[in-house]
């Protein structure tokens, strides 16, 4: 099955890109590819990622297979 995120990673990997700002960063594996995608332009030291995730600052923690609506009724 293929990511439908790959179109995104292929863009970054043929262009030099040395930041990342991601809206939605779920678990994390996303962020990864983005930065694997990216080090081949750039040192990891030079790579900045910066990941914004309102889900994950709600008011009341999301519980076990708590939905964005569930969370913020």
């Amino acid at each position: 099955k293929r990511d439908h995120n790959q179109p995104i990673y292929d863009l970054i990997a043929e262009r030099p890109v040395r930041r990342v700002i991601e809206f939605g960063a779920g678990l994390g594996d996303r962020a990864e590819k983005l930065l694997a995608a990216a080090a081949a332009h750039a040192a990891p030291a030079e790579l900045v990622y910066i990941g914004v995730d309102y889900f994950a600052a709600a008011p009341v923690p999301p519980g076990p297979g708590a939905t964005l609506r569930d969370v913020y009724k």
